[in-house]
């Protein structure tokens, strides 16, 4: 009796219970201007290994023009990442690998085209991401900054009356506000011990006119080393 019921025991189909993956941690992300926290610095571009799950290539031949993921961190605004799946991106994802693992403390973002207002508006812009940094996640959501200078600057002003604030302490024109890059800053709870960080695209703020998702700049700051005694 006992090796009958061992016999049917292993004829059973083991039952796994599936975990539910943890929620991520909602953050908000702070800007424009905002300053990353005091203690930390910007990892260089040349410590940084960038690559996407997709890039959108435009022309053939000489013309041929591809807006890769290095573009988020050549410290260019008239340059962007654009995704270069169907429609507006969604799911598709950045991943930033530093040198060694390193407390990532915040990161700071230009989330949309900063060349000017056509292509800052022309494309989508993210709008929430899901951060992904060691073991740790995270969901942000960007504001839709393209769409705030529309407000504030509704016609493309050049005198100082113009512009939303109405003196010299303000750039008036749309593309010299879009121009500037401003960067919009997520800082972490706590920092993570991470090598890996990874941006994925969960929705976005629609283009005018095309669906391609597209963003100028991504700034990593981590713990600064103490000083060596």
């Amino acid at each position: 009796m006992h090796r009958l019921s061992f016999t049917l025991a292993l004829m059973m189909p083991l039952v796994v219970l599936a975990t539910e993956p943890t929620a991520p941690t909602k953050l908000k992300a702070t800007g424009p201007g905002h300053t990353s926290p005091s203690g930390t610095q910007a990892v260089p571009s040349k410590e940084l290994k960038v690559q996407a799950s997709s890039t959108l290539c435009e022309g053939k031949g000489s013309k041929r023009t591809c807006h890769g993921p290095e573009r988020l961190v050549d410290g260019e605004n008239a340059t962007a990442w654009c995704e270069g799946a169907k429609k507006d991106g969604v799911g598709e994802s950045v991943m930033f690998e530093l040198q060694t693992p390193q407390e990532v403390a915040a990161l700071e973002v230009v989330p949309f085209y900063a060349k000017d207002m056509r292509r800052a508006n022309g494309n989508a812009r993210p709008h929430e991401v899901v951060l992904e940094i060691g073991n740790q996640r995270f969901e942000v959501a960007l504001p839709d900054h393209v769409m705030t200078v529309l407000e504030e600057n509704p016609t493309e002003g050049t005198s100082v009356e113009d512009g939303p604030c109405g003196d010299e302490t303000c750039v008036t024109s749309q593309d010299d506000r879009i121009g500037a890059g401003e960067r919009y800053t997520v800082v972490l709870p706590v920092p993570v011990k991470a090598q890996k960080v990874r941006l994925e695209l969960r929705s976005t703020h629609a283009g005018d006119k095309y669906s391609d998702t597209c963003m100028s700049a991504v700034t990593l700051h981590v713990r600064r080393a103490p000083p060596s005694k």
